[in-house]
């Protein structure tokens, strides 16, 4: 049941995804459908790249999410770093967040999604 769940959900959120147009819309969407997906109480996405310094965001969307810490979790040289972070560096590879197949819980983490150029 659980998985079914889980691609109900998927199917839908791809599907209200198409009524994305806007910074407003795109934020309205994460709340109403990704959520109900990945579980969050914040979210930033942001779009960026890898250089010497490490990975410097172009351009991040927070929705709900603290301006205080993406700039707690920047370096000296203005990248971010943080320890998922420099696992993807080092392995080009990302960890799976926990898809739901039941309502988020009362106490939602943050959630942090990227991509990197």
């Amino acid at each position: 049941m659980g998985v079914s769940l889980i691609k109900q959900n998927l199917d839908i959120c791809a599907s209200a995804a198409a009524e994305v147009t806007d910074v407003e819309s795109f934020k309205a969407w994460t709340r109403q459908f990704v959520k109900s997906v990945i579980c969050h109480g914040a979210l930033a996405c942001g779009y960026g790249r890898i250089h010497s310094a490490g990975v410097s965001m172009d351009y991040v969307i927070g929705v709900d999410y603290p301006v205080e810490h993406l700039e707690a979790i920047s370096n000296a040289a203005g990248a971010i770093d943080t320890p998922l972070m420099r696992h993807w560096l080092v392995t080009r590879s990302g960890t799976t967040p926990r898809l739901l197949a039941g309502p988020c819980s009362s106490t939602p983490q943050p959630a942090v999604i990227s991509c990197l150029a």
